[in-house]
């Protein structure tokens, strides 16, 4: 049997709160430890493990765990190296343990992490000019060298902005910027989320991810997002850094979703369950309920618009305060505008009312979708209003902002991605009216 022991980040540095176990059957089970659950401020590290005695089920494991290993070609190629199971956890995370998506990290049994005097690599120009050329194998190289893992299909590295610099963290010290490099299946992959994340801005999402361009010498283009599962904060003891992490959990994990593929809305005829589970979630677990569920209304409004199909459910997720005492829902990312590339699928990842279909969904669907998430009319109708008169000129002025600074062409997918909006903002413009 194998143990690694799960840490957690707090204001005080970090916090014991229990292992995961590997059984020679290739099950695995998590439980808290009992100094964890004897805290005044225990709280649960995700919806699926409440806080009690005894193991957790594998299942319920695995709907925790899961989201913290790489997805997609690197995460194939990093399992394959470590010899874990396609549905495993703990081997990877225990190579991979430095640094995952939230606040959780992970040691042997009889370790304990602990800032020491901090140690980065930097990283030069040859270095981005390898990733934007090949990003799958650096990818794969950097998650196992700096031991920090990121989910998510796209090659990515997380790495820490000190002034003008890019430092690689070879210890436990928390990055501050996500690089992402496109799929040559995909052309103007990266260009075409910056747009979409200038865009988003643009239109009142004013908390999305932002986002920068770099230009690597052979003049492919890498997307730098600031991650906002971060914070500064002055509270903490000295020696520990002044940026901490932010536990953050995605909706598969909110949701006790162990299956991957679940992430889609399966059907049709599951959307409707799909958006009421989902909203359900956010009023059990949000400590602004309302607020967010008029977020994700908004959201939904916006993927549509802009037609991002891969808005499912790991591409939303909640946030926790820094003190852990409460969580809300997180800023808007992940968003491409996938319509524009036919290879790929116009079924959305989550659905709009009762139709997955991109090209189906009508004002009926958003009438339900604000129903679904208790919004009322009035409401729904003002957020599909601004979306609508404010589209078109914010897609258009985050092309104009990117050309500007980074001398990127622009403009011509911008009007592409217009051309192919026109009809579904004409559907978004009539809700407005009618709804």
């Amino acid at each position: 049997m194998e143990q690694l022991a799960v840490w957690a980040e707090r204001l005080e540095g970090f916090v014991r709160v229990g292992a995961l176990w590997l059984e020679r059957n290739a099950e695995e089970w998590f439980e808290y430890d009992g100094s964890y659950l004897q805290r005044n401020d225990a709280a649960p590290i995700y919806p699926p493990l409440p806080l009690r005695d005894g193991r957790f089920n594998p299942s319920a494991t695995r709907a925790a765990f899961f989201s913290l290993g790489p997805e997609g070609r690197v995460g194939y190629k990093i399992r394959t190296t470590l010899r874990a199971g396609r549905d495993s956890v703990l081997p990877v995370l225990a190579r991979l343990n430095h640094e995952t998506v939230g606040a959780l990290c992970f040691c042997a049994p009889d370790e304990a992490p602990a800032y020491g005097e901090p140690v980065f690599r930097e990283v030069d120009e040859g270095f981005l000019k390898e990733f934007a050329t090949e990003p799958e194998s650096l990818a794969y190289r950097t998650m196992l060298d700096s031991r920090l893992s990121l989910n998510g299909a796209v090659s990515k590295i997380g790495l820490v902005r000190r002034d003008d610099s890019w430092l690689m963290p070879m210890g436990l010290e928390p990055t501050t910027h996500i690089l992402k490099a496109g799929s040559p299946s995909f052309p103007n992959q990266m260009l075409n989320e910056a747009i979409c994340m200038r865009c988003a801005r643009a239109c009142g999402f004013d908390d999305a991810a932002e986002t920068s361009l770099i230009v690597a010498d052979n003049n492919k283009v890498l997307l730098v997002s600031k991650r906002f599962d971060r914070a500064e904060t002055r509270e903490r003891p000295a020696g520990l850094p002044s940026i901490m992490r932010l536990h953050q959990a995605d909706f598969c994990q909110l949701m006790g979703i162990s299956v991957d593929g679940l992430k889609y809305t399966p059907s049709d005829e599951l959307v409707d369950g799909y958006n009421t589970s989902f909203a359900a979630t956010i009023s059990r677990e949000s400590s602004e309920r309302y607020g967010d569920r008029s977020y994700i209304f908004d959201a939904q409004v916006f993927n549509y618009l802009v037609g991002n199909c891969d808005n499912h459910l790991k591409n939303y997720s909640m946030t926790w305060q820094p003190d852990w005492r409460g969580k809300s829902v997180s800023p808007i990312y992940d968003v491409t505008c996938t319509t524009l590339y036919i290879d790929l699928s116009r079924d959305m990842g989550m659905g709009i009312g009762q139709h997955r279909r991109i090209d189906q969904i009508d004002i009926d669907d958003f009438r339900l979708l604000a129903h679904q998430l208790g919004l009322g009319k009035a409401q729904a109708r003002q957020s599909l209003g601004e979306l609508s008169e404010s589209f078109k000129g914010a897609l258009l002025l985050a092309a104009r902002e990117l050309e500007s600074e980074y001398g990127v062409a622009t403009r011509e997918l911008a009007r592409r991605m217009l051309d192919d909006s026109a009809e579904r903002l004409k559907v978004v413009s009539c809700a407005a009216n009618q709804l």
